[in-house]
């Protein structure tokens, strides 16, 4: 039976908790126990155009309970959409579309009209969200399931901005106004789509339709919201805001959920020039502002100065997945030749990570040693505080594990493995030079195998820095340069060693369904798994009843490193 069907047929609070996997009694207590001023924390945050945007973050309890509603209504919307209506008009909060994807719908287009919906979360009720959960003919649940989404999903009035599951409710019930906004820009021959709350319609007719839009008195560039374009809004209980509506023309800058789409979709110019003065301020200063704090008792306006690398990462984050969508190129090309976005987010991943990282930072050879590392100094007393604690029963580490499973490793060109890593010892070369403001409080630590491999990066970090590495060498640690370190898995006589080798040998001879671990499978025989496996469904899974203590003599090693940094 499908999670529709399920849900469909529930009809009491113990069926509807069990599709939500919680018990009756945990669902009740955050619904009926816990009092609304304790569910949400309420702040603001500026929106790009100054002005303030209201945030109701849930309770962690709730927050947990309005993921796995988004999560089951998500699932019910891919199950609908199978078996019928697919809205691909709206972009947002939908897998495979995004703004990119809603933009460029509109490239190229002599006519683009933006309309805002104005406050979009708050439209959604709750009699609202109840009543389309019984009404809707793809749901149409028992009233008590439909009351009971309403009361997890909205603040006791509406959907919050700040929930996980506001953006599925508030599409799921938007779908009536893209049905009626499809039909009429099909009428009248322009394309339509929506991005939460920004409506836009564009045309490559010589005239715009002026039911959707008009120019009053003509030739002004005063554009207002068609009559019957507002009637269809209006009527599915949307009120556009009209200080936000506008009309950009061909020969103009033309912009759609904030990207460019003249040409092609991209980044407006400014925006990136913004990022690269903030970029440099950071890597000469160690702080950088993005507005200007209004001026006062007559002094002029002066920055207002961050410290926090976070927003700035996600600004270069964004550049970047707009640029890589719209380059042609493949990954390989797009990293052996790197547009200046690429390399502009290069130099502040290196400077974050390397420059000024803010623990101590570990590259093991692929995300297999990074998972490795931190069970075995998890389950090593020894190395606690020192290198991690548990707080409030939750292990937390001192030091940090490079991941490879996010865009960083791209962007630096640590793929994994010993021969890449050889990026990180020539971007201290090359990089670390030009910046002025780089504390390097932490030590930065490249964690090898002992074996062939090591060939790959020893000789790059002879030539740059004259330090000799080699299989036979035992030192504990190898200072590179400034913050930058090299551990070896411990020798063993002439043997080559990795660090697979550190776990006793029943798991290492651990069967996962009739096949064996093979370290150096890639595309091996069906009999056999490889170093993904063994970490999440042997090391991870079982940690508990592993023996690490193996790994003692290479986590020493970390830690003289990290006093010799200290030391200095």
């Amino acid at each position: 039976m499908s999670a529709l069907e399920k849900l469909k047929q529930a009809t009491t609070l113990n069926e509807f908790a069990a599709l939500l996997g919680y018990s009756p009694k945990g669902l009740s207590y955050i619904l009926y126990q816990i009092p609304m001023q304790a569910k949400y924390a309420t702040f603001t945050i500026k929106k790009r155009d100054g002005t303030d945007r209201l945030i109701k973050a849930p309770s962690p309890e709730l927050k947990k309970l309005q993921q796995h509603l988004a999560n089951l209504l998500y699932i019910c919307r891919s199950e609908i959409e199978r078996d019928g209506f697919i809205n691909t008009v709206s972009h947002g909060f939908r897998r495979e579309y995004s703004i990119i994807t809603n933009a460029a719908q509109h490239k190229r287009k002599r006519f683009i009209f933006n309309v805002d919906l104005e406050d979009y979360f708050p439209t959604f009720h709750f009699g609202r969200v109840r009543g389309f959960f019984i009404k809707d003919k793809g749901f149409a649940l028992n009233d008590k399931i439909a009351t009971l989404i309403a009361q997890i999903a909205c603040d006791g009035t509406a959907l919050p901005q700040g929930s996980p599951c506001s953006p599925i409710i508030s599409d799921l019930v938007a779908q009536i106004l893209d049905q009626r906004l499809v039909r009429l820009a099909k009428r009248y021959g322009v394309t339509y789509t929506r991005y939460a709350d920004d409506i836009t319609f564009s045309t490559g007719l010589k005239t715009f339709p002026t039911a959707i839009a008009f120019e009053e008195p003509i030739g002004s560039g005063n554009w207002h919201t068609g009559l019957e374009l507002l009637d269809r809004i209006e009527n599915a209980d949307f009120t556009v805001n009209q200080a936000k509506t506008r009309m950009s023309v061909q020969a103009n800058r033309q912009t759609v959920t904030g990207l460019v789409v003249n040409a092609k979709v991209n980044i407006a110019s400014e925006y990136f020039r913004n990022a690269k003065a903030m970029c440099r301020t950071l890597f000469n200063e160690g702080r950088y502002y993005k507005t200007m704090l209004p001026p006062e008792d007559g002094k002029e306006a002066t920055p207002d100065w961050i410290t926090n690398t976070n927003p700035l990462h996600g600004i270069l984050g964004h550049i970047h997945h707009v640029k890589r969508k719209a380059d042609q190129r493949s990954e390989i090309q797009q990293r052996e030749q790197p547009t200046a976005d690429r390399r502009l987010f290069r130099r502040f991943l290196f400077y974050t990570n390397c420059a000024a990282p803010s623990r101590p930072l570990i590259f093991g050879e692929g995300k297999t040693d990074g998972i490795y590392l931190r069970e075995a100094i998890k389950h090593l007393p020894q190395y606690h505080p020192t290198l991690g604690q548990f707080v409030d029963g939750r292990f937390e580490l001192a030091l940090k594990l490079f991941r490879y499973s996010n865009r960083a490793h791209q962007i630096m060109d640590v793929g994994g493995g010993t021969s890449d890593l050889k990026s990180i010892v020539l971007d201290y070369h090359r990089i670390l030079p030009k910046m002025r403001h780089r504390p390097m409080a932490h030590p930065v630590i490249l964690v090898l195998d002992n074996d062939d491999g090591l060939q790959h990066i020893v000789g790059t970090i002879k030539k740059t820095f004259g330090t000799s590495i080699s299989k036979q060498t035992n030192s504990p640690f190898y200072n590179i340069t400034e913050n930058l370190y090299v551990v070896k898995t411990p020798e063993s006589g002439s043997d080559d060693t990795y660090i697979e080798q550190l776990f006793p040998k029943a798991w290492l001879d651990h069967e996962l369904d009739g096949r064996k671990f093979n370290p150096n499978r890639k595309h091996g025989a069906d009999d056999e798994y490889g170093k993904a496996d063994f970490a999440e469904k042997v090391v991870r899974a079982n940690a508990q009843s592993i023996d690490f203590s193996h790994f003692s003599p290479l986590i020493d090693r970390i830690v003289a490193a990290i006093a010799h940094h200290a030391s200095k």
